[in-house]
């Protein structure tokens, strides 16, 4: 082999090791924008979850005791096993009797 032939390999061999330690760089900064980027949006998941639920249950009312205290009553009167009866409608939707 040639003095130049073993300069070409030589500058060729650096050249891959430069490459390496760049992909190496270039690798740790996606690897932190990526962590940067899961934790913003992660804190931005939050936030709206958060809001949202403050919508929900900020205008909600609690239940007034006395429907509460009606319905009870209600349910207590109602038989455990009732019998329901189906009543038949016509085509356009309308209840129709049972005598036709």
């Amino acid at each position: 082999m040639t003095s130049l032939e073993i300069a070409i390999i030589a500058l060729i061999i650096a050249s891959m090791g430069l490459q390496f330690l760049m992909m190496r760089i270039m690798v740790k900064f996606v690897d932190s924008r990526i962590n940067k980027l899961d934790s913003i949006v992660g804190e931005a998941l939050v936030n709206a979850i958060d809001q949202k639920i403050d919508l929900l249950t900020g205008d909600i009312e609690p239940p007034n005791p006395w429907a509460a205290l009606a319905t009870e009553f209600l349910k207590s009167k109602m038989p455990m096993g009732a019998i329901t009866q189906v009543i038949p409608k016509d085509e356009t939707g309308k209840f129709i009797s049972e005598n036709r």
